[in-house]
């Protein structure tokens, strides 16, 4: 008698066993399932937790307006040396044809060697269309830079602009533009200005 119901006992041991391994492993997934929910619900990342909190409007408009600021800071053309002072007058390197520097808006026609005058003249006539170009070039970024610090008026009056700064900052990292773009971006956005102020060449000494 005892040897029979001995194994019944074992086997409804094994049996609960079974049962307990599986309602292991089921809470072990719920538990997994849940942490990731709470994660989701919940992020760590601060542009994240803003879109789903009180800064969200806020950050919105900034992105909106940085994407603006870009556009306009593209038409940009990058040939034109917006970054310094251009000279009334080119320098013209003659040495290449066998002359001298010229400086200082020579007149083309004291020089002799018809090489160097139609050299000479071609550099003034490129060098008139660089200045006309100068103009319209700085006017794109000073359009880009008013729309950029619509961001920065927005960013100003943030209730947590720890978390904010932090958001635009990982907002403008992620822009696909070009580098000089994402930097003027932040240098607007965190000095409150822009680049650096044109600083004078080596043909405004001379021009």
């Amino acid at each position: 008698m005892s040897t029979t119901r001995f194994p019944m006992k074992l086997r409804d041991i094994r049996s609960a066993g079974r049962t307990f391994w599986h309602l292991g492993i089921l809470l072990l997934w719920a538990l997994i399932i849940g942490l990731d929910l709470l994660h989701v619900r919940f992020p760590s990342d601060e542009m994240s937790s803003l879109r789903d909190g009180p800064e969200a409007n806020k950050l919105h408009s900034i992105k909106q307006a940085l994407e603006q600021a870009a556009s306009i800071y593209r038409t940009r053309d990058m040939s034109v040396p917006t970054d310094r002072v251009i000279g009334i007058w080119p320098d013209f390197d003659a040495t290449k044809l066998g002359g001298k520097p010229i400086f200082s808006g020579a007149d083309p026609q004291s020089i002799t060697d018809p090489q160097i005058r139609a050299a000479y003249v071609q550099a003034l006539v490129d060098h008139e269309k660089l200045l006309s170009r100068l103009p319209i070039e700085l006017h794109k970024l000073q359009e880009g830079d008013h729309c950029a610090s619509g961001a920065l008026r927005i960013f100003q009056t943030s209730s947590d602009p720890a978390s904010l700064m932090k958001a635009v900052a990982n907002q403008i990292e992620s822009m696909p533009e070009a580098t000089w773009i994402k930097e003027r971006l932040s240098k607007v956005m965190f000095l409150g200005s822009p680049s650096k102020k044109p600083s004078a060449s080596a043909s405004d000494t001379k021009g």
